[in-house]
């Protein structure tokens, strides 16, 4: 994001990640906050978790959306409910308390009612406010003190901190730029990768449905032609199959390569984060 564009701060109904048993669930409590608080519809974690359709591996994991684990999971739960789901990210200035709105990193769901999201990282929470507005009329507000997002360190900055903070703060907000754009990348990827999967598994059950034509018939001469035919389609199907398992196995090693490169970025980005001052 440029230094010219507009800085939208905003407040947040923070959650804690926990729930009902569960950890690392702020994703899902951001989604309930709304839903009770908005939408005055009185839901658990573990109906939310039950529509959603994850898995006990997710019990107490981190919400990310390269993890297979949670591939459309937001989509499920936009369509039960009849929302729309946005989540952006945060940016920080380096200066004390300051933090804005960045873009619109993704979004699920087709409705008038959206559930708007900001990402600290691997962290969410429901925005309520954006640039002093309300954006949320809330029927019910578990805490009327949201907050403004603050960094680490809450202490009295000297202009000299202060500058240096900005600089480091700002090539942490370039390299989560960097990531959330590799993720939206890995999930393209991906799902590429399922499309070919399902392929595969299409032209294998074409393939074993020829092979067994073909051993039925085979001792029938006056089907020789027909055969032939069949044969030919085989080593076609063969041909086919092999290039789709190559392009996934490349796909694969890309995949691979670039949640490698996510996490040397986040390593640095956690390193930068415990040099401000």
């Amino acid at each position: 994001m440029s230094s010219s564009a507009p800085r939208k701060t905003f407040r947040t109904i923070p959650n804690t990640g926990r729930m009902d048993g569960y950890t690392n669930h702020c994703m899902f409590i951001s989604i309930l906050d709304y839903l009770r608080n908005v939408k005055n519809i009185n839901v658990k974690l573990s109906e939310i978790r039950r529509i959603a359709e994850l898995d006990e591996t997710t019990h107490n994991s981190m919400f990310d959306i390269t993890d297979p684990r949670y591939f459309g999971c937001l989509d499920k739960i936009c369509r039960h409910f009849r929302v729309k789901i946005e989540i952006y990210y945060a940016n920080k200035s380096g200066f004390q308390d300051e933090r804005w709105l960045g873009r619109s990193a993704w979004s699920f769901g087709y409705s008038d009612s959206v559930i708007p999201i900001v990402a600290y990282g691997y962290h969410f929470e429901l925005i309520v406010n954006i640039g002093g507005n309300d954006v949320l009329n809330l029927i019910h507000n578990p805490n009327p003190d949201t907050h403004v997002y603050k960094p680490k360190k809450d202490i009295a900055f000297n202009r000299k901190s202060s500058d240096v903070n900005a600089i480091i703060e700002s090539q942490i907000n370039i390299l989560i730029e960097e990531v959330f754009s590799m993720r939206e990348t890995v999930l393209l990827l991906t799902r590429e990768v399922e499309y070919i999967k399902v392929t595969i598994n299409k032209f294998n059950d074409e393939l074993e449905s020829k092979k067994l034509i073909l051993s039925l018939e085979k001792d029938n001469q006056e089907n020789q032609e027909i055969n032939d035919i069949i044969k030919s389609e085989i080593n076609s199907l063969i041909e086919i199959l092999g290039e789709y398992r190559s392009e996934e196995i490349i796909k694969i090693k890309i995949i691979n390569k670039i949640n490698s490169s996510i996490e040397d970025k986040l390593q640095i980005v956690h390193v930068l984060e415990t040099d401000i001052q």
